[in-house]
């Protein structure tokens, strides 16, 4: 699972996905309700429309943004049927969220510290984003989405974050030969097919020099 993240930046979506620099600012680091740049097709299903988005889907039926439970990740295993998910499941609301790290708890040392993981090489890339839209009763919208998670029980990296004796859960980054799969799939096997651990040998991971700080109240969100 993944709870905070540091979006990638505006020159290397530009350049990672050939579309024009997001034209709205955000945190160098994500939380629970924090703008962050998420690409899905536009309504004419060629290219993409990098939208400003917020960490964790609201629902389009939910009475306001703030909800009073975790949308932050979506299990693979249930996001078809979750009253949460089967609605943007359903629709195909597929994106993609570039990244240039995710950040996850490690307990080694026998207490938890923030790891970053992120690519050997150091570019960003893409990770599997479901997304919503939310309309307030005076018309604004605001766009969502969370990260579907797969097991990670035995994969070499990502088996080494969270709690000992708990399942180990790791969002899906997606190769770039597999963002057209996931954002036009037609079927949910079409859709599942992306769901897959990301290759260990082009990722690594270490501790965050700092413990990231969070605001208390997230960046451009809403007030309803």
């Amino acid at each position: 699972m993944c709870n905070q993240y540091t979006p990638a930046k505006p020159r290397a979506i530009a350049d990672l996905f050939d579309v024009p620099e997001p034209a709205f600012d955000y945190p160098a680091r994500a939380y629970k309700g924090y703008k962050a740049p998420m690409l899905r097709r536009p309504h004419s299903g060629t290219g993409l429309v990098a939208e400003e988005g917020h960490f964790a889907l609201v629902p389009f039926f939910a009475p306001a943004i703030k909800l009073q439970y975790d949308t932050l990740n979506a299990r693979t295993e249930t996001i078809a049927t979750a009253a949460s998910y089967r609605g943007p499941w359903k629709r195909r609301q597929f994106c993609l969220i570039p990244m240039h790290t995710f950040t996850e708890p490690n307990y080694e040392s026998g207490k938890s510290q923030w790891w970053d993981v992120y690519r050997r090489d150091g570019k960003a890339f893409a990770v599997a984003g479901l997304y919503d839209r939310w309309t307030s009763p005076e018309g604004e919208i605001y766009w969502s989405f969370t990260l579907p998670t797969i097991n990670s029980d035995q994969h070499p990296l990502m088996n080494r974050f969270h709690k000992p004796g708990k399942e180990k859960r790791s969002i899906v980054v997606l190769p770039p030969s597999a963002y057209d799969t996931w954002l036009d799939a037609k079927t949910d096997e079409d859709a599942r097919s992306v769901f897959q651990l990301f290759d260990e040998r082009q990722f690594d991971a270490g501790p965050v020099p700092a413990a990231p700080a969070r605001a208390d109240s997230a960046p451009g969100q809403l007030q309803v």
